[in-house]
């Protein structure tokens, strides 16, 4: 058993990381986030995690999962510390939600990707007793389950957290590994315009089995389309689709669950602007945490724009398509 002196200590962590919840992402070196890292590191150092760099990404077939280093290494860097703090506040968020809607019961939730920290969950579970809620968590690389182990142990949260499962999310049968359908999913297992990662297919496999009738955490990852004219003006801001619980959802487009495939044709016919110029596109991502919980713009690496080629002057439409999970360099950019 752990000693219940430092799960006390890593359950205060979440009030500073709750009064941060408007911190703007340029002051978060003196934040809590840095914080949290220092105290997890009593029970696996970072000197150890750098020990893990040779292990390599896991290639599913739906995107690739991030080595056990780059997953704690977001904890450690600041291009990590924005969406640490943000999906942290959005996890406590869906648990007092889930907790007022349910008093009576246990709140069973699904962490997948937890990384050698499962630092998105540790001080919200820590604040909360175990007969109220359970956390089971999921990683692709026993590696990283293997440290989770020593440091639920030392924070006193090995009931708290009595599974955890080395699976690829993307195909696992849920059934055959849980007894309790959860009530929260916690997933970041995402980069820019839902890219590289399998964010989407592993969302789209939970559906596939529980429905969309759980508290997702982000609750929507959103992808839009910018139109830059040739001196870098936006000339037009396109929907293109979004992910949340039911699935993928096309704003207009066209998706193939069965291709894993996004695709929708953009026209500026009608703007005055760009008639004769070369113009070209760019991804947009905004995750919507929780209802006024976000990320945004240049906060992170996931939320960064996808720049495509230029296209040939003169052009008035387009179609853009790729398959969710795949490299930047094979997004298909075709001129009309």
């Amino acid at each position: 058993m752990g000693n219940f002196s430092n799960r006390i200590k890593l359950a205060s962590k979440i009030w500073p990381i709750l009064a941060e919840r408007d911190l703007p992402h340029n002051l978060e070196g003196r934040g809590a986030i840095p914080g949290l890292g220092l105290l997890l590191q009593e029970a696996v150092s970072f000197e150890e995690i750098i020990k893990l760099t040779l292990l390599e990404d896991t290639q599913t077939d739906f995107g690739r999962a991030i080595s056990p280093a780059e997953a704690a290494t977001l904890l450690f860097s600041s291009s990590g510390w924005t969406r640490t703090r943000k999906l942290t506040i959005g996890f406590w968020d869906a648990a007092w939600a889930a907790l007022k809607a349910n008093p009576n019961d246990q709140v069973h939730v699904l962490y997948i990707g937890t990384g050698p920290y499962a630092s998105l969950a540790l001080p919200v579970a820590a604040a909360f007793p175990q007969e109220k809620l359970v956390v089971h968590a999921v990683d692709i690389h026993q590696e990283s389950l293997d440290m989770l182990d020593r440091v639920l142990r030392h924070f006193d949260l090995e009931e708290t957290f009595p599974t955890r499962l080395c699976a690829d999310a993307t195909q696992v049968d849920w059934h055959k590994h849980l007894t309790v359908k959860p009530k929260i999913v916690l997933v970041e297992c995402m980069d820019r315009a839902l890219l590289r990662e399998p964010q989407a297919k592993i969302v789209e496999n939970l559906n596939q089995q529980y429905g969309s009738d759980f508290l997702l955490v982000p609750g929507r990852v959103m992808v839009n389309v910018y139109l830059y004219g040739e001196d870098g003006r936006i000339m037009e801001n396109f929907p293109f689709f979004f992910l949340d619980s039911s699935g993928v959802v096309g704003r207009g487009a066209d998706y193939s669950g069965s291709e894993h495939t996004i695709s929708k044709e953009f026209s500026w016919e009608d703007l005055e602007q760009g008639a004769t110029e070369r113009v070209h596109f760019s991804l947009e991502t905004i995750v919507r945490v929780g209802p006024e919980n976000i990320l945004s713009d240049d906060e992170n690496a996931i939320t960064r724009e996808v720049y495509l080629p230029a296209l040939p002057s003169g052009t008035k439409k387009a179609r853009i398509s790729y398959r969710l999970g795949c490299e930047p360099r094979d997004v298909r950019v075709e001129a009309l």
